[in-house]
């Protein structure tokens, strides 16, 4: 069917024309990605590589997206950020200007817009995490981390709070204050429901909503201490140290001469991944660690061997770890394809290494 809004045969809408919209908004919204889900966001990527909207196709053009196969992932790492940063740091308005805009050199005016958006809302979202961190200072955080500030931005303060469960693996609450009220988001763990949480404190709160993983709040100035100690004293009686131990669930033990295109076409059957459809992580089991390099400040390379077969990987946000070196490691990743300048590699994404600590799963 070459119609976009209409078919040959019939006079009704040809509703597949709608489907870049809906695999944007469903990926960027965090849907699961199951059942009827699954089905709407397949489709929607292919009818996403070939869009006919000035705005998705000028947005694509401005993260430098490629022709051909558009995956879920594009959306959550380089679409959804843009789309969503309009309406956390400036005004929603933009981002719908671009996703109806009819016009060719508006739309990539527009997207170049959310672009710069998006790297003011990287910036303020780098600045307010690194004081979310110095006010930690390194020290004892407890079972929860609940930090307030004068002057954080709204809009990013949910990302923050993201980046700090991911790093202290325990529920967080992040409070920005703005005169007397202030304004929170909370993100939960695993183990907790950190809706019920706030539950516990409803009292302190002005409103408050949201599901298990993340929710919202406001409340006044005057209690957030108050609120504060309510919460701590929440989680110490509903959670256990246990319950917050970091913990990566993996699919299947392979060996390294198992990694190849063939297993990669495999996996990618079971695509679009996202919440609660995540791509399969496999593990290596005493894997010799070659050496590691620091790339982009945070991102730490890795040259990884096993049974005389190597392999590069990359392991986003884990250059702390550096350097890293020698045998019996077990080493959590999915492969994938880089391509760079026209070639294309098969690569490890490396999600968490530990030394001699899955040989049991052999």
């Amino acid at each position: 069917d070459d119609g976009w809004f209409k078919s040959k045969s019939v006079a009704e809408p040809n509703l597949r024309g709608y489907l870049d919209l809906v695999a944007i908004g469903t990926v960027a919204d965090m849907v699961p990605l199951v059942d009827e889900n699954r089905v709407l966001v397949s489709f929607g990527l292919k009818e996403l590589e070939k869009t006919r909207r000035p705005g998705l196709r000028a947005l694509k053009n401005s993260v430098a997206l490629k022709p051909g196969k558009v995956t879920a992932e594009n959306i959550a790492f380089q679409l959804a950020p843009r789309i969503n940063a309009a309406g956390r740091v400036a005004c929603a308005s933009v981002a719908l200007r671009l996703l109806v805009s009819e016009d060719a050199k508006e739309a990539a005016e527009l997207a170049a817009r959310l672009g710069r958006e998006n790297a003011s809302r990287q910036k303020i979202e780098a600045d307010t995490l690194k004081q979310a961190l110095d006010m930690l200072g390194g020290s004892e955080t407890g079972k929860a981390i609940v930090l307030s500030c004068e002057g954080w931005h709204p809009g990013v303060i949910g990302i923050v709070a993201s980046r700090l469960v991911d790093r202290f693996s325990r529920p967080v609450v992040i409070i920005a204050i703005d005169g007397e009220v202030g304004k929170g988001s909370a993100r939960g763990v695993r183990s907790f429901n950190i809706l019920q949480g706030l539950t516990a404190c409803a009292p302190l709160l002005v409103k408050y909503g949201g599901h298990k993983a993340a929710a919202g709040l406001t409340i006044s100035k005057d209690r957030i201490e108050d609120f504060k100690a309510e919460f701590m004293r929440y989680i110490d009686s509903a959670i256990s140290e246990d319950d917050l131990a970091p913990e990566i669930k993996l699919d299947a033990v392979v060996s390294l001469e198992e990694v190849d295109s063939r297993l990669l076409s495999e996996i990618d059957t079971l695509a679009p991944f996202g919440v609660a459809n995540r791509e399969p992580l496999l593990c290596l089991v005493d894997a010799v660690i070659v050496g590691t390099e620091v790339v982009g400040a945070r991102h730490l390379r890795f040259k990884v061997s096993q049974n005389g077969c190597s392999m590069n990987g990359i392991g986003f946000g884990l250059a702390a770890m550096h350097p890293v070196q020698g045998a019996g490691y077990g080493v959590a990743f999915s492969p994938y394809i880089d391509e760079w300048q026209g070639g294309r590699d098969l690569r490890l994404r490396i999600k968490d290494i530990r030394q001699d600590s899955v040989k049991s799963l052999t």
